[in-house]
């Protein structure tokens, strides 16, 4: 990433981590493969000094054999139900504009991991790419996690340019019948 994509990457860990504050039970955030700009933003803000949030040098190629992850990736075949404790999520923490199809779950696949995405599709009409924010995915995960309602927690989240809501199964008209 270019330095304001790193600026932004920081922005957004912000963002999440003030969201994370908001819920009644808050998540444990594990900050992994921190290093250069980033790690530069993180000590000139004080941000290791953060509670309930860890941020380590350490990347997941060295951590997918001490801890069970499950790599979030909007082009995964695999469908998210619920969120199992035992399981670290990783968000990728990539600013790429949409430049890259499939990074994430590419890299995935190169280390092994399983993984997965969230069920946007199943609970709402996505307009455009399903491809979200860091901060965007955490609040999806902490709310899922505190009200356990995915029609509302994606309905809350994503933000509303992406959201086409389906009508419910209300009768059809004669017209529409007709047609």
């Amino acid at each position: 990433m270019n330095e304001n994509e790193v600026k932004s990457l920081f922005n957004q860990i912000q963002l999440l981590y003030g969201a994370n504050w908001k819920y009644e039970h808050p998540l444990e955030i594990r900050c992994i493969g921190v290093n250069g700009k980033l790690k530069e933003l993180i000590n000139k803000r004080e941000a290791h000094k953060w509670k309930l949030i860890t941020f380590e040098e350490k990347k997941i190629e060295e951590i997918k054999n001490e801890v069970q992850c499950v790599y979030l990736a909007a082009e995964s075949e695999t469908v998210i139900d619920n969120f199992n404790k035992e399981i670290n999520y990783v968000i990728g923490g990539i600013v790429d504009h949409n430049k890259f199809k499939r990074l994430c779950e590419n890299k995935a696949n190169s280390l092994n991991i399983s993984t997965a995405r969230l069920p946007i599709e199943q609970h709402i009409e996505c307009i455009g790419r399903k491809v979200l924010t860091v901060n965007q995915v955490f609040e999806i995960i902490g709310e899922q996690c505190q009200t356990n309602n995915w029609d509302n927690t994606i309905q809350k989240i994503l933000p509303q340019r992406k959201q086409e809501i389906p009508p419910k199964n209300e009768p059809k008209s004669d017209e529409e019948l007709s047609l």
